[in-house]
């Protein structure tokens, strides 16, 4: 079965020299990993092993099918 990275334009985010309220950084946030047939299929694995995704209002999901071997470093 094919793993997703699920990514999202919502939300902000704070350099950590930040000194202002206004977030400064456009960026994406990782939402998580989750395996699934399809994208639709591995978003619903996602939400049902991280519950705590729910209502947090992300409405733009990003799905990017991971191909190959994750490299640590």
């Amino acid at each position: 079965m094919p793993t997703y990275i699920f990514l999202s334009p919502d939300g902000y985010t704070f350099s950590p020299s930040a000194t202002s309220a206004t977030p400064d950084i456009d960026n994406l946030q990782v939402l998580g990993l989750a395996s699934g047939q399809n994208e639709r299929k591995a978003l619903l694995a996602l939400y049902r092993e991280n519950p705590y995704l729910e209502g947090k209002g992300y409405e733009r999901i990003i799905a990017v099918e991971v191909k190959g071997d994750w490299v640590y470093l």
